[in-house]
């Protein structure tokens, strides 16, 4: 999501101080995560924001990256995470999937 964010806004990609700033920041997230699963949060729902921090911290992509989170939102206690991975979905579905118009 970064890359696809730099290329938008600037037209290339994603420059390495960049994609270690991703990195850290995802990286931030999840430690802040796993912090909450210890201290007794519902380790479901960490884990799925956990996982979304992951994918929208990474420089690369894919579609089907997104059933990573869609099974941890469906079971986790969070509306917040299920919307939030409803959202990422439809970015997901926007801008990697090609849709033909007749």
């Amino acid at each position: 999501m970064p890359n696809e964010l730099s290329l938008r806004l600037t037209g290339t990609g994603l420059s390495d101080t960049g994609r270690a700033v991703a990195a850290a920041l995802s990286a931030i997230a999840i430690a802040i995560t796993l912090w909450r699963a210890w201290r007794g949060a519902d380790w479901i729902t960490c884990a799925g924001w956990a996982t979304l921090a992951l994918l929208l911290g990474t420089a690369w992509l894919l579609p089907w990256y997104v059933t990573w989170v869609t099974p941890l939102a469906a079971l986790g206690t969070s509306r917040r995470l299920r919307i939030a991975t409803v959202l990422f979905l439809a970015y997901v579905c926007a801008t990697r999937v090609p849709f033909l118009l007749a």
